[in-house]
């Protein structure tokens, strides 16, 4: 699902033909078919830390995003992993805070819906890191 111009959301099935990966994270930045990609070992849980890789996936989507191509965030079913970090990207480009963002996303994709865990650290995100991470 495009959610943004050159910014996708993705699960497994839909990137079946570029690569398998299970119970990964991945960022991929394509440019017709020379493909970049950035890979996070996150787990499904709501005691998973995702806000320790939010800057990293940030500056990693931001640099894809400016260099032309397009931008799959990806998880096994696409719905909170790579949501998460898609939404920690959306705020950090605009001025939304992240339920703004994760409502912007789910007009895209319904489904998406990060645990209470990542929630929390989306919350925490806004309240502490994003205007650092913006500067």
């Amino acid at each position: 699902s495009q959610i943004v111009t050159g910014l996708y959301l993705g699960n497994i099935r839909e990137m079946e033909d570029l690569m398998l990966v299970r119970g990964i994270l991945l960022l991929f930045y394509f440019v017709l078919q020379d493909m970049t990609y950035l890979c996070i070992s996150a787990s499904d849980s709501s005691s998973q830390n995702l806000l320790q890789h939010f800057k990293e996936c940030i500056q990693f989507i931001h640099e894809c995003r400016l260099g032309g191509g397009g931008c799959l965030v990806h998880c096994l079913a696409g719905v909170s992993r790579s949501t998460t970090v898609l939404v920690a990207y959306l705020m950090t480009v605009t001025e939304l805070g992240w339920e703004s963002c994760l409502a912007a996303t789910k007009a895209v994709r319904s489904y998406a819906s990060p645990n209470s865990g990542f929630q929390q650290q989306l919350q925490e995100y806004e309240r502490t890191l994003l205007r650092e991470v913006r500067s």
